[in-house]
């Protein structure tokens, strides 16, 4: 089960701790003001997470980005609290919606999404209590729970559609709702990793207690562009040794988990046991060098850093052990040799190319993870774009554009739209594109006014 598989079980059981509370309190929390709703479901949750061994946090404060003012989080959970260097945060947002206030609501359930949508932007001297330039935050979930008391008939059947209805399958629209916010909540929703919702099985009079719940992916922390540059130093070091690269990775946990997958034993086909190994090294060693370089690590000797990477450090010790394996020597005989040349290849790689890696570190932020097909299409197009194929096919496509505007238009050849890149490797193809010439816009304009409506042309 990943980290917000977890979480959404654990905010699903809060739902039926509130149901328990609601169906022995004399309908105390459906009816009143919606702060005792909200404050109620947001109890049950933290006595949840807390049960699960989760540090939680209610009403953590935190300046907002526009004014700088002091607001607060309803709840702020810790899901991996016995990580020393980082947090792994779940910031919860909690709404009652009753009867008569739906869109007002929806509007403020919006901008609670906003809240905690931009959260990870924060600056750190603004980030929540307890989190920031101290104990900066590794990675960013949050969650949209609303507490529904809905109205229904007294032997349980919705009247309309409900919201909770809605909010689960995204169908027909709720009940009583404007169509302009479902509509943008919608689009929300549909970008949550779970969206969900419990009704109640009591029945209170006509009307039916619900929770609806959404989980949001929002990624790494700003503070995680070391993490980053340490997978993508992995993964181009693997790319200049020509070892198929299957996977790469930041998320803490689940199948896209932090790191690089790659087949590099599969070389043994064309190589020496020993050199296969040799590049084996030089990918493990590839992300202590790129850490080495960090100014945050100033000072710290090769062995503080590699001892604090226990998955790069096991990845040494697994290539030292299958080396000896396949010369079939004893085990702990000496490999040095082999791991000293590793060392030093991937050293002179990292150095080489900082600017790929930096380059693949801020690709990897924005999107997370990469698998097989997006990781070769994208050192395709990088190497196309940053390196000879880029600048020497626009330098030529302007030469040519320039030459041939200064002949007749009779015999002229045209030269225009956008540059599109076939780039075929021992991989596969890729295809795309290296932006159009500027005025691609305005021979569009004129091509489409040559028809007229009736499709006729001039």
């Amino acid at each position: 089960m990943t980290l917000i598989q977890q979480a959404a079980y654990i905010v699903s059981q809060a739902a039926q701790g509130l149901f328990q509370q609601h169906k022995y309190s004399n309908g105390y929390i459906s009816v009143g003001d919606s702060e005792i709703a909200e404050a109620n479901i947001v109890i049950h949750a933290a006595s949840n997470f807390l049960h699960a061994g989760m540090d939680v946090w209610a009403e953590s404060p935190f300046n907002t980005q526009e004014s700088n003012k002091c607001k607060h989080l309803d709840l702020l959970v810790d899901l991996v609290p016995t990580d020393p260097d980082a947090s792994t945060i779940l910031t919860i947002e909690a709404k009652r919606i009753a009867s008569g206030e739906e869109d007002k609501k929806v509007e403020e359930i919006l901008n609670d999404y906003e809240r905690i949508r931009t959260s990870r932007s924060l600056n750190p001297d603004q980030m929540p209590l307890f989190y920031g330039a101290v104990h900066p935050v590794a990675w960013f979930y949050g969650c949209l729970l609303v507490v529904l008391p809905e109205t229904c008939e007294v032997r349980g059947a919705p009247i309309g559609v409900p919201f909770s209805v809605w909010w689960k399958a995204r169908t027909a629209r709720p009940t009583g709702y404007n169509h302009d916010g479902i509509a943008r909540l919608e689009a929300v929703l549909n970008s949550a990793a779970v969206c969900d919702s419990i009704r109640s099985g009591n029945i209170d009079g006509e009307r039916r207690m619900a929770v609806a719940y959404a989980l949001f992916d929002f990624g790494p922390g700003p503070g995680s562009y070391a993490s980053a540059a340490h997978e993508a130093a992995h993964a181009v070091v693997a790319w200049r040794l020509h070892v198929p690269l299957q996977g790469i990775g930041l998320a803490p946990d689940g199948d896209l988990r932090g790191g690089v997958r790659c087949d590099w034993e599969s070389l043994r086909v064309q190589l020496s046991d020993r050199e296969t190994c040799v590049q084996g090294f030089a990918i493990a060693y590839a992300g202590v060098i790129q850490d080495s370089r960090d100014e945050e690590n100033e000072g710290l000797t090769f062995s503080e850093i590699f001892n604090d990477l226990p998955t790069d450090a096991k990845m040494v010790e697994y290539t030292r052990n299958l080396l000896n394996t396949w010369n079939g020597a004893p085990a702990g005989t000496d490999t040095s040799a082999e791991s000293s040349e590793g060392y030093q290849r991937a050293a002179e790689i990292v150095a080489e190319e900082q600017e790929r890696i930096e380059r693949l570190a801020t690709h990897l932020l924005e999107i997370v993870s990469m698998e097989e097909a997006a990781i070769n299409a994208w050192f395709a197009q990088d190497e196309a774009q940053g390196g000879n194929i880029g600048s020497n096919q626009t330098t030529m496509e302007d030469e040519q554009r320039s030459i041939q505007g200064q002949r007749p238009a009779k015999d002229r050849i045209y030269i225009g739209g956008e540059i599109i890149v076939h780039h075929l490797v021992k991989a596969g193809c890729s295809t795309f594109s290296m932006g159009p010439f500027e005025d691609f816009v305005d021979d569009v304009k004129a091509i489409y006014s040559r028809f007229g409506p009736d499709g006729s042309h001039s």
